[in-house]
């Protein structure tokens, strides 16, 4: 299956202090030998390789205080650090097609021995890589991982997050409380928001774009419900699917959505689909367009685990942050390595990792990275306690707490290492019924059986390949 991605502007930030070790020639090596470190050989150049698409690298390159850890990792350790850039840089977008070109040219690295050892991930999905059983399994091995929130952790880890951003919606206060709409308690659900933005669009236009699109397919049809695991196969030819279909499109065309009257279903598909095509790109002044009707749901935003940042941005923009929703599944993006298990220099990697995790890696993500939050349980009592002095806003600290709640009490998963297989084959469903529910003409209620028959036989052929 084709893997796709989502774009998603990320910074690593990592300074790694570490405690000096006398050896000769002054350098250290990663070793196994009783848990110690070993000298490097007189005049053996060890190299460790961290694998990242090139647009990775375009991130990392430019990123100061990474590149200041690796240098001081270099010099702890006496080796050289490289970065080998795989596939090619895409234009605004790192889609499908760039994330599938990634995977393919990273998994013939791979299978070489003595390979690279570091696999680098923001943007692209490498759960196809634990799958295939090509990376090495950390547990044991990188002992800071007992620090890192449980909840962000399989049972066998294979990638390690080393920061986090947990998304959120940003609703616009004063049109909430002008409108006499009450702010959702932070256990809201989708069904909540959708409830809130059916009552807004009895009485106000706004136009129709791809967020639009996610907002209501999303709370109308629910995509997992009609995939039966334990017998391995989609029904959708069902009287419930047939209505929800009808609910989606009746709620786009016949509410107070402003519409391009000239488009076609084509138009339509590559609004919502196609991110290289014209109408994808008028969905950003769309956008802004509602937000400066004064419409509610002025989208998604990142990172509400800093509370700090928080208060003073919403403080700009007169708005408030809501969690995820409670009955929706919750996913995070993240900043991940993991090893090649046929890499050369194993230990020294374990080493790497390790590291980043450290305590004071992870105080320099907090402090000098407005985009990703720590993953380590060791800092998060400092943080408390320094939020608590500098932010005045309660609400955003009771936010921030139950975000950081769910984290340690219910299994969280990272974008990076989802099931993109199942992820795809649901983007691809969606896809296939958006050509019913936006179709130039309503289909009769025989087509529609038809050509839900149609789907259910590609699909389930699909998955009992």
């Amino acid at each position: 299956m084709k893997s796709i991605n989502k774009t998603l502007a990320i910074t690593l930030v990592a300074l790694l202090v570490l405690s000096q070790i006398a050896c000769s020639y002054n350098s250290k090596l990663a070793g196994s030998q009783g848990g110690h470190v070993v000298p490097k050989p007189d005049g053996e150049t060890v190299t460790l390789t961290i694998m990242l698409s090139a647009y990775e690298y375009n991130y990392i390159a430019g990123s100061k205080p990474f590149i200041d850890y690796v240098d001081k990792f270099e010099k702890d350790f006496g080796v050289d650090v490289k970065y080998e850039k795989i596939g090619s840089l895409p234009g605004k977008y790192f889609g499908e097609k760039e994330s599938e070109e990634f995977l393919k040219k990273l998994s013939t690295n791979l299978y070489a021995k003595d390979g690279p050892e570091l696999i680098f991930s923001v943007y692209s999905n490498v759960e196809p890589l634990i799958a295939q059983g090509a990376v090495a399994k950390l547990n044991g091995k990188v002992p800071n991982i007992q620090n890192v929130y449980s909840g962000l952790l399989d049972e066998e880890v294979c990638f390690v997050p080393v920061g986090i951003s947990y998304s959120y919606t940003l609703l616009n206060s004063e049109a909430i409380t002008t409108n006499g709409y009450k702010i959702p308690e932070l256990s809201w659900t989708s069904k909540d928001l959708f409830n809130m933005r059916t009552k807004w669009l009895e009485g106000n236009s706004i136009y129709f774009n791809n967020y639009e699109w996610e907002r209501v397919f999303n709370s109308i049809i629910d995509l997992d419900k009609l995939y039966d695991s334990k017998s391995n196969k989609f029904t959708l030819d069902t009287s419930e699917t047939k209505q929800t279909i009808k609910d989606i499109r009746n709620y786009i065309f016949d509410s107070n959505y402003i519409i391009n009257k000239d488009y076609k279903f084509q138009n339509f598909y590559n609004m919502i689909f196609e991110i290289h095509s014209p109408e994808f790109e008028e969905n950003g002044k769309l956008f802004d367009k509602n937000n400066e009707a004064g419409f509610f749901d002025v989208g998604t935003s990142s990172n509400l685990l800093k509370a700090i940042d928080q208060e003073s941005g919403h403080k700009n923009s007169g708005t408030i942050a809501m969690p995820m929703f409670a009955d929706k599944e919750t996913i995070l993006y993240a900043t991940v390595f993991g090893i090649n298990k046929n890499g050369k220099n194993l230990e020294l990697a374990y080493e790497f990792i390790n590291g980043l995790l450290s305590y004071e890696v992870q105080r320099a993500i907090y402090d000098e990275d407005d985009r990703y939050y720590p993953v380590s349980k060791s800092i998060e009592a400092d943080i408390l306690k320094l939020e608590a002095e500098k932010v005045t806003d309660q609400r955003i600290i009771s936010v921030k707490e139950y975000a950081l709640n769910q984290i340690k009490s219910q299994k969280m998963k990272l974008w990076n290492t989802t099931n993109i297989d199942f992820n795809n084959l649901k983007l691809e469903l969606q896809k296939d019924l958006s050509t019913i529910i936006l179709a130039d003409q309503e289909y009769s209620a025989e087509d529609m059986s038809s050509k839900l028959r149609e789907l259910e036989n590609k699909y389930n052929i699909f998955l009992n390949e």
